[in-house]
């Protein structure tokens, strides 16, 4: 015990004798915390106030086209443009690149149709399929199966998830308010 007594005061001496080696112990984390929290901080700002440019060609007649841009307009992420529905999808691209947009989603003429038959299945398994398994896996189908999407090829594929993730979201707000 003396001499762990001994080494504690000794190592104490020498800490406090030597002023540099004690700034640095003490006062370098805390500014790396401070340099590193900056740096993350002007990221984070990077990424929420810029919006992806997507451009929306609504080709639907029906009422769930609508209700699908108004989500997108809800979830924040984008800067909507709404395009002429009776754009080719040759002209689509050139559409893109004029507006300067990263995405541009095409829904196509029957789609109002398409969701409300989703959710008519979906409801159907619900109620038949209630207790099983195979039920509810069979609910993860893919929702977004009638939309085109057109990405600029400078975009990274982790970054085209995560749109097409908000708009699989949208999507299925719609779906879920019809039935």
């Amino acid at each position: 015990m003396h001499i762990l007594r001994a080494t504690i005061i000794k190592d104490s001496k020498i800490l406090l004798r030597d002023r540099v080696g004690l700034l640095m112990m003490f006062f370098m984390p805390i500014l790396l915390v401070i340099v590193i929290t900056s740096v993350q901080n002007s990221t984070f700002e990077l990424v929420n106030n810029n919006k992806v440019s997507l451009v929306v060609f609504n080709k639907d007649g029906g009422p769930m086209g609508d209700q699908l841009v108004g989500a997108l307009r809800k979830i924040g992420l984008f800067k909507l443009q709404i395009s002429d529905s009776s754009t080719s999808e040759h002209n689509i691209i050139s559409a893109m690149y004029n507006r300067d947009a990263l995405v541009a989603v095409v829904i196509p003429s029957g789609f109002s149709s398409f969701i409300e038959q989703k959710a008519e299945e979906i409801v159907s398994r619900a109620l038949i399929e209630s207790d099983s398994v195979q039920g509810k896996n069979a609910t993860m189908a893919e929702l977004t199966d009638s939309l085109q999407m057109f990405y600029h090829p400078v975009m990274q594929p982790s970054f085209r998830q995560s749109i097409e993730g908000a708009l699989r979201s949208s999507v299925q707000v719609i779906q879920g308010e019809t039935r």
